[in-house]
């Protein structure tokens, strides 16, 4: 039986649901901070809305996650001790989505200029290939859709793969400012870890307990 089948039929679901919950809510609230900040940093918009607050929207649910796991807990201290420690680890990779989205937006202020040229737009290109794998969160976490969070988990993959090529153009990008060079290399490491955490969550899906928040292991990481 599989950690959302588990959740669904065990009789102590009510908490653990209150938890998935927020854990979307989380999500989407991490979806709209990336688009928002990614636009601003990479496509030179103005940012729509408060990043901060909506962190800290983030932030409070995840409070609220560990809170009623703690009571959980204490209600049923031999029961469910797995899925609460799912819980407990993956909520922390909404957190930090969220946070590495505003993030983003301050790397961008420390820019000079505008956004433009070769490597901002392959930045965007990276940017993309993230903003596709949020949607496929719900289907895929909630939904416990096993093919779709295996294809997050490879498109995360996709990512490293591109974002590496990104650096190794950009250390060798005689045309650059110094000051073009720190924001865009900070910036796709930055763009780059949402998607590690977006596949940390989804690894919860498909990969036994114990290898969860690794690297699938259908395939091999780029150097």
């Amino acid at each position: 039986m599989g950690f959302f089948d588990f959740i669904r039929t065990n009789h102590s679901a009510p908490l653990v649901q209150q938890c998935l919950d927020d854990m979307q809510v989380m999500l989407e609230i991490a979806e709209e901070i990336f688009a928002a900040s990614t636009a601003y940093a990479l496509d030179n918009q103005t940012l729509k809305i408060d990043l901060k607050a909506r962190d800290n929207e983030i932030n409070n649910r995840e409070i609220g996650i560990r809170g009623r796991l703690q009571e959980h807990f204490h209600q049923e201290p031999k029961q469910d001790i797995t899925i609460g420690l799912i819980l407990m680890s993956i909520v922390q990779d909404a957190e930090r989505a969220g946070d590495l989205g505003k993030s983003i937006a301050k790397m961008a202020d420390l820019a000079h200029r505008n956004r433009i040229g070769t490597r901002v737009q392959e930045l965007r290109t990276i940017r993309n290939h993230i903003a596709r794998m949020f949607p496929q969160m719900k289907q895929g976490f909630i939904g416990k859709d096993i093919g779709v969070a295996r294809e997050v988990m490879n498109q995360n993959i996709t990512v490293k793969t591109l974002t590496s090529q990104f650096m190794h153009h950009l250390a060798n990008d005689s045309e650059i400012t110094v000051n073009e060079a720190v924001v865009l290399a900070g910036l796709a490491r930055m763009i780059s870890r949402v998607s590690a955490h977006l596949s940390n969550i989804m690894s919860s899906v498909v990969m036994p307990f114990d290898q969860i928040r690794r690297a699938p292991s259908w395939s091999e990481e780029p150097i």
